[in-house]
């Protein structure tokens, strides 16, 4: 019996994502920030699951970039450690970023890993000044990250249980037809 959960397999309800929402949106007003983002990985590519509410956030739930895409999450997602980039356009690494032309130039972000340890996305901040984040904002961001991890968790939990229910069932099935074919051979001798 095979009761091993894929992330593929973990459906995400609207009430979580919600819940995620609202995450993305106080992370915006309490770091006075334009923009705030669940990103999720999807090979090969990144999808902007969840995004802000902000008048000056240039990104939109839904939008997708191709991996690679040279944004500052990949290099989140690929070293599952967090990344801060106060200022991108005093780093030879990131002063060619494509959030640059949208004036994004500071970059805060964590990694989000399902419970198998493979990179669900990230959460991650940018600002349009340069901007080093106090290290209790990160610890907001690290609760938040710990926070959506959990839902994730549950919803892991679930979808294996889900699959357990199913599979007892079609046991139970199984089980029932040869019980019966039993009879029917019972009847026979």
């Amino acid at each position: 019996m095979d009761l091993n959960i894929e992330p593929e397999n973990v459906v995400i309800p609207q009430e979580t994502r919600d819940k995620w929402q609202n995450i993305v949106n106080i992370l915006v007003k309490v770091m006075n920030i334009p923009s705030a983002l669940i990103m999720k990985v999807d090979f090969p590519s990144f999808v902007v699951f969840q995004s802000a509410d902000s008048p000056e956030n240039p990104f939109k739930a839904g939008q997708v970039f191709e991996l690679p895409a040279g944004i500052y999450c990949e290099k989140t997602m690929a070293t599952k450690d967090k990344l801060l980039i106060p200022n991108a356009l005093k780093d030879p690494e990131w002063d060619k970023n494509p959030s640059i032309p949208a004036g994004l130039i500071s970059y805060l972000g964590f990694p989000i890993m399902y419970p198998n340890n493979k990179v669900f996305g990230t959460l991650c901040v940018l600002d349009k000044k340069e901007n080093a984040y106090s290290a209790d904002l990160e610890d907001v961001m690290r609760q938040f990250k710990e926070l959506i991890e959990s839902h994730l968790e549950l919803l892991w939990e679930r979808a294996f249980l889900l699959n357990f229910v199913k599979q007892q069932q079609a046991n139970e099935k199984q089980l029932k037809e040869k019980i019966s074919s039993l009879g029917e051979l019972k009847k026979d001798c």
